[in-house]
């Protein structure tokens, strides 16, 4: 279960391009609540991302009929987002690229070209 837990939060994809907003704008656009509606990696769809403040991050992955609740860290450089979880003894660390960010929609784009499609609850 760990280790699913590992790989599912490694290969959280992300967007595409910045969109019309200025990357220095992204750290306070972040902020709240999102709902990956399309997933373009192994995080799947109904995972929820809450972004607080204090850059601290959780993320409530959907497996079957579970809810898994992670915590975690992030930071954000221009349009680069990086988060950190712990899973039991193994850290996990994904880089990913913000390529659209709006006040109710965002894409994140992993390594690998997966995009993740997200929407802001309220």
């Amino acid at each position: 279960m760990i280790r699913a837990l590992f790989v599912l939060a490694v290969a959280i994809p992300t967007g595409m391009a910045a969109d019309d907003n200025k990357s220095e704008d992204f750290p306070k656009l972040i902020l709240g609540k999102w709902e990956i509606t399309k997933a373009g990696g192994a995080a799947p769809a109904g995972t929820t991302l809450e972004f607080a403040k204090n850059k601290k991050v959780t993320m409530v992955l959907k497996e079957d009929d579970a809810d898994i609740k992670v915590e975690g860290t992030y930071t954000i450089e221009k349009d680069k987002i990086t988060l950190k979880f712990k899973f039991g003894d193994t850290d996990s660390e994904e880089d990913l690229t913000i390529t659209k960010l709006t006040d109710k929609a965002m894409e994140l784009k992993d390594k690998d070209g997966g995009v993740d499609v997200l929407k802001k609850l309220k």
